[in-house]
This record gives structure tokens, C-alpha cells and sequence, in this order.
């Protein structure tokens, strides 16, 4: 295919992500890092090219973590509930760090975040299995959030199977009422849940 942005010709292999249904997948290229998404159907054929005017710069290796798909804000709404979703922005309003933490594959939270940064068009630098004082995404795994718990916890924290925990902001009221107006009121009980499972 040939990049809406900068013109280059690419090829990419998507084999490892075909499982008979069609994908989306995000690639960041070029010298000026800037990003695109690939939607391909469910024969690896592909459907569309788009770009994303806005870069979220990724660190941490590529066998890290894999971006592969990103999942719309009516998506993030129902996984997680408008308050979640209104804290983590205000969160970010705030300046504060919002922690992703996952099991030892870090591709799930990885997409959650790169979803919520694209989904509102947030300038964020989205870091992978660091931990920093500084205002960013940041994804990490289980063992470094039982290794740096206290840092991490001064951030706001989403488990993606537990909800919020650490440095929780109230939600922003304009923020709040704005996803309430556009994607309806979600609310998840993570407690409820959890218990349902055990």
C-alpha cells in the first residue's frame, strides 16, 4: 500500500493476526514518526488506509508489546464505564500519570491505551513497561507494578480486570456530562464482577 502521509510504499505481513475476522491494524513509520491504520478483511486483503494526525510515541521494544487493533469509544465505554473512562481524561487533564497494568503480555493494555489516546485525539507519549513521575500512558506488566507499587500508585492505576486504583481523580464534570451526552451512561462493578468469576 502506499501511506496517505508521506507517500512511502509498504508491505506488511498480517498473517499472525488473521483469525477469520477482519483486523485493524496501527503502523507508525516513517522519519517523521507519524501513524496509520490498515484495515484488512478477513482473507488479508486489504480494505482502507487512514491516518491518524496525531503521533503517540511508543517505547520499549517491539517484542514487547504489539499494537493490533484499537477499539472504538463506544467499545472502551462498555468495557469499562463513562466514570472510568472520564477519570483516566482527567487524569490526563491533570497531568497526572495513568498507569495500564496487564498480566505478563502486555498487548491488551497496550490497546487500551493507544485506543483511549487516538479515540480522543490526546497528545500522549505512551511508554511501555517504565514507571515515571511524568505526565504519560504507561504500560506495564504485573511484576514491575509489584516492584515499583508505591511510585505507581502516586499515578493513576487501570487494572484491566480490577478498575481503578491509586491517585483516582473525581471525574471532571464537563467531562463526565460530555461522554454521559455523546456514548450514554455506563457504570461497571468491578467487585460484583470479580466475584461473579470466583
Amino acid at each position: 500500500m502506499k501511506c496517505p502521509v508521506c507517500g512511502e510504499f509498504l508491505s506488511v505481513d498480517v498473517t499472525d493476526y488473521l483469525k477469520g475476522d477482519k483486523i485493524t491494524l496501527s503502523i507508525i513509520h516513517g522519519e517523521k514518526p507519524h501513524t496509520i491504520l490498515i484495515h484488512v478483511d478477513a482473507s488479508g486483503k486489504l480494505v482502507g488506509v487512514e491516518s491518524i494526525k496525531q503521533v503517540i510515541t511508543l517505547t520499549g521494544t517491539v517484542e514487547e508489546a504489539k499494537v493490533v487493533r484499537i477499539l472504538s469509544l463506544k467499545e472502551l465505554v462498555e468495557l469499562f464505564g463513562t466514570s472510568t473512562i472520564a477519570s483516566i481524561l482527567t487524569a490526563y487533564k491533570k497531568r497526572i500519570p495513568v498507569y495500564f497494568v496487564s498480566g505478563k503480555t502486555l498487548d491488551w493494555a497496550l490497546e487500551i491505551a493507544y485506543s483511549i489516546a487516538s479515540g480522543f485525539k490526546l497528545k500522549v507519549d505512551i511508554t511501555v513497561n517504565q514507571v515515571s513521575p511524568k505526565p504519560a500512558f504507561y504500560v506495564i506488566n504485573e511484576e514491575l507494578y509489584a516492584e515499583k507499587r508505591k511510585e505507581v500508585e502516586r499515578g493513576l492505576l487501570l487494572s484491566t480486570i480490577g478498575g481503578l486504583f491509586g491517585n483516582v481523580p473525581k471525574p471532571d464534570k464537563k467531562i463526565l456530562d460530555a461522554l454521559k451526552k455523546k456514548l450514554g451512561e455506563v457504570e461497571r462493578n468491578y467487585r460484583k464482577d470479580l466475584e461473579e468469576l470466583f
